[in-house]
């Protein structure tokens, strides 16, 4: 159910599903999933003072890795530091909801940090910009929609099993699972593509500091 979530961090924003939007927080924020293996943010600011910092985020989703960049980066900005974000998110309500969430929490920062929201996917093998691909919208689970239906199938199988036969898993909680897994509505979506290459060359960008992909 969609509603709004007021982080820890005091920043709000918007969510298609609580339960998934908690874990995708806590995976960002908390556990800062997506920083290991000596990947910074803040070392690659430093490493650009006085430059522009480029970011792309490839399978956006709700834009919560998004927001944790810029929020990286303009808490350890250099004075005349700038920062460029590309968000990609291919289908249409998942990019509603970031659209939303990055324009209500960078609107008192956009001479320091450019936003960009590019509703569409990447798939190199994409002939021109204005191919389509077919997605499935997972409305129970927003962030698991895919262009890989039975990639999906087989996931979630492994996990109900998994969670089915568990002896540390309540027999509550495991019908909440098979109760939302039953409900999710699973929907065809017909999605721009485009080859990243073309976007790097149309958009006239000469690096690229961060490149994120789901």
């Amino acid at each position: 159910m969609k509603g709004l979530a007021e982080s820890p961090l005091g920043f709000v924003f918007e969510y298609l599903d609580r339960s998934e939007s908690d874990y995708l927080y806590n995976e960002i924020f908390i556990e800062n999933c997506y920083f290991q293996h000596d990947i910074s943010l803040n070392d690659l600011n430093e490493a650009n003072k006085d430059s522009l910092l480029v970011v792309l985020d490839i399978g956006a989703n709700i834009g919560l890795f998004s927001l944790c960049c810029i929020m990286n980066f303009l808490t350890n900005h250099t004075v005349g530091s700038t920062m460029t974000l590309f968000s990609f998110e291919p289908i249409d309500e998942i990019f509603d909801t970031l659209t939303r969430n990055i324009q209500h929490n960078t609107s008192d920062v956009h001479e320091i940090v450019k936003t960009f929201l590019i509703n569409s996917a990447i798939n190199n093998t994409s002939n021109s910009d204005n191919d389509t691909e077919l997605f499935y919208y997972v409305d129970k689970f927003p962030g698991e929609s895919t262009r890989n239906i039975k990639e999906r199938s087989d996931q979630r199988s492994i996990l109900k099993n998994a969670i089915i036969n568990s002896n540390v898993i309540d027999e509550y909680m495991k019908s909440e699972f098979i109760e939302s897994e039953e409900m999710a509505n699973i929907q065809p979506k017909k999605c721009k593509t485009m080859r990243l290459s073309n976007f790097i060359n149309n958009n006239n960008i000469t690096h690229i500091n961060l490149l994120k992909v789901i």
